[in-house]
């Protein structure tokens, strides 16, 4: 078969393809484009997901009557005009695709104009055909009306999915939009219902109220930080927001939404101490980087970006979203409900601005134990309840953590020493991150063939399944197929603390127990166990008179 030249017709619906996969692209091209023309009031509605109809209106500046066609030729664009311009992208959109690749696989009208001109316009364009165009009365600023998307692609149009998904994922995207853009007015309309508005004040605090509810916007902290090369504004949940996926981690850099593995990650690492696992936080962040650190044009969506200086941006935000959550105090209320004879968590958090130490440095009276597990404690008017696991879990984690830093890991010599006999990969594994079980404490060294000679553990650990921890961490190592990197030594503090932590059913001494409040309450933070599970909670004594109704 003979090499040919593809017409202009099939090359803009392949082209059309990479922008527009679904009703929800379109409607996130003519979102940006509103946005870049200064609108302040955007509508977006739509009919069977979009499937139908999908029709956006703006106020922005619209757009020249000479412009009209040029607007829909591809790579026509008003945002660059060379290649050097895309090291500084300060708008949403610059690849002159979107209005292209939306009239190539739909039937589109829109109409336009300028504050300055006397007339609107109307333009009409099927599958990259234009049908008419001339004046037409229309308020100032733009609106596209798109429908029968994928019509002549019906190929696409199979594999969309059911409206209410289609639908739902255009929420979403408006829902972002409005939280990247809290100085606009948002309104989406689905099948001829509100579904939501925001009123375009500026404050994200009241988009995140409209989107989420009064839960949410009750348990956030404020963050304000200038790091290193971004600046970072915006909320972070309290550790109680957790979610079972990362759905509710919202980030925008320099009002773009987008997905960054490198950002998601640093998020979730500041959190893992307050959280358990594998759940994951609220957060709405705004990063302004300058755009010369970013590489946006990646992908045609302009979905994924690329950093210059990853490592250091990594290390801005995990040190930004740390030092927000550290030095709260994070004890969870309990309000003695009764419900179906259970009693049930409030959820919600106490957030103060002072040193824990205060809390409990005096007039704190150690009541007892209960169950073996829980201490009984008085402060004020308040009750404690300490698990004694997690409490002890967090103590040991911390004094680890404390070794490591200061390269002075503490070692307890073993007699006799132990041997283990490893498989291959095994054995690939521990020597590749030998001088990370160093770092914890142990002394490691080959006894020929396939063992090793274990001859000292990390000293804060003499009373555990020593052979057990070490081969379950050189089986962490060998499924990860990578070597150990900070976090995931820290993960491994973690399971060294809790298997060495008191454990639920043991009887303590009062003074062990003062001695090792007394220690808990040292730490930065005392609230959580290193797996995220809360060490104590707090019921008030009104809570117990109302409950005996007093």
């Amino acid at each position: 078969m003979s090499i040919q030249i593809l017409d202009a017709d099939t090359v803009n619906k392949i082209a059309a393809g990479e922008v527009i996969e679904r009703p929800m692209a379109v409607v996130k091209e003519l979102i940006e484009n509103a946005i870049d023309a200064g609108a302040n009031s955007i509508t977006v509605e739509i009919k069977d997901g979009g499937k139908s109809l999908i029709r956006v209106t703006d106020n922005g500046s619209g757009i020249d009557e000479e412009d009209i066609k040029l607007a829909f030729v591809s790579h026509a664009t008003s945002k660059i005009t060379k290649l050097q311009d895309l090291l500084s992208v300060s708008t949403l959109g610059f690849r002159g695709e979107a209005l292209a690749s939306i009239a190539a696989v739909s039937q589109l009208e829109m109409f336009t104009r300028t504050k300055n001109s006397l007339n609107g316009y109307m333009y009409v364009i099927e599958g990259g055909s234009e049908k008419k165009c001339g004046a037409a009365g229309c308020p100032d600023g733009t609106t596209f009306v798109v429908r029968n998307l994928f019509y002549n692609t019906p190929a696409r149009l199979k594999f969309l999915k059911t409206s209410q998904t289609e639908a739902g994922y255009i929420s979403n995207l408006i829902e972002h939009m409005a939280l990247s853009h809290p100085k606009i007015s948002f309104r989406f309309i689905n099948q001829n219902q509100p579904k939501l508005f925001t009123s375009g004040n500026g404050n994200i605090k009241d988009v995140i109220y409209n989107i989420y509810g009064r839960d949410i916007t009750l348990n956030l902290l404020p963050i304000s930080i200038v790091k290193g090369s971004c600046t970072i504004n915006g909320f972070i949940g309290k550790p109680v927001i957790a979610r079972g996926n990362r759905g509710y981690i919202n980030y925008f850099i320099n009002g773009r939404f987008i997905k960054s593995h490198i950002i998601s990650h640093a998020v979730e690492e500041a959190y893992s101490p307050y959280m358990m696992q594998h759940k994951y936080p609220f957060t709405v962040l705004h990063f302004n980087i300058m755009p010369q650190l970013i590489d946006i044009n990646v992908h045609p969506q302009k979905m994924e970006i690329r950093f210059t200086n990853e490592k250091e941006l990594y290390k801005d935000i995990y040190n930004a979203v740390s030092e927000t959550l550290k030095y709260k105090e994070l004890i969870p209320d309990v309000a003695l409900q009764q419900d179906k004879e259970t009693f049930r968590e409030n959820a919600t958090y106490m957030v103060h601005n002072i040193k824990q130490e205060t809390l409990f440095e005096t007039n704190v009276k150690i009541i007892g134990q209960v169950f073996s597990t829980y201490w009984i404690l008085q402060y004020g008017s308040d009750m404690f309840l300490v698990d004694q696991h997690a409490a002890h879990e967090k103590v040991l984690y911390e004094r680890f953590i404390k070794q490591i830093e200061s390269n002075t890991p503490l070692t307890q010599i073993l007699a006799p020493p132990l041997v283990l006999s490893l498989s291959m990969t095994e054995r690939q594994a521990l020597e590749e991150n030998i001088s990370i079980f160093e770092k914890l404490g142990y002394c490691i060294e080959s006894f020929g063939g396939r063992e090793y000679m274990v001859t000292g553990v990390p000293a804060q650990l003499p009373n555990i399944a020593t052979q057990e921890l070490i081969i379950e961490i050189i089986d962490n190592l060998v499924d990860n197929k990578i070597n150990i990197t900070p976090a995931t030594l820290i993960e491994r503090v973690a399971t060294m603390s809790c298997k060495a932590a008191i454990k639920g059913g043991s009887d303590l001494p009062e003074e062990q127990i003062h001695e090792l409040l007394k220690e808990l309450m040292s730490l930065e933070n005392p609230y959580n166990c290193p797996h995220g599970r809360p060490t104590m909670i707090k019921i008030s004594q009104k809570e117990l008179e109302n409950k005996f109704k007093r």
